[in-house]
């Protein structure tokens, strides 16, 4: 059972149509700030199950790295990880998921089975908002 609101999933769309948007018009780094920025404004969700509710709230829509980018902005202390399958056919395949405390977190619902680790963004600064469990 969800413990998100609807506000907050309504908060987490607006946060993900902004971190799409972001995306496309600026590198990674600065498009993770900008919605960063955006979301401390918010209270934070806290926590793995926080997480995968938000995944199940967002997923279709956006892209496995939009998502993550969204969902790290809302729990303190998510890192986004991207990866690559490099021991897959002569296409590339890349993914991005979220680690909270040593706990992966897929961005997609399911047990799928995770790349090879390629890259790691760094969680968002906190300033005084810590979430309540």
């Amino acid at each position: 059972m969800s413990r998100l609101t609807a506000h907050d999933v309504a908060r987490l769309h607006a946060l993900h149509c902004l971190a799409r948007l972001a995306l496309r018009i600026r590198p990674l780094l600065r498009a993770k700030r900008v919605v960063d920025r955006i979301a401390i404004q918010f209270p934070p969700m806290c926590g793995v199950e926080d997480a995968r509710d938000a995944v199940r709230a967002l997923f279709p829509t956006g892209s496995c790295l939009s998502r993550a980018v969204t969902i790290a902005a809302t729990v303190p202390g998510t890192e986004v990880v991207i990866g690559v399958d490099v021991w897959g056919s002569a296409r590339l395949g890349a993914h991005a998921w979220l680690e909270i405390d040593g706990n992966r977190v897929d961005t997609a619902p399911g047990d799928a089975r995770l790349p090879d680790e390629l890259a790691r963004l760094p969680p968002r600064p906190s300033h005084g908002r810590e979430a309540v469990p």
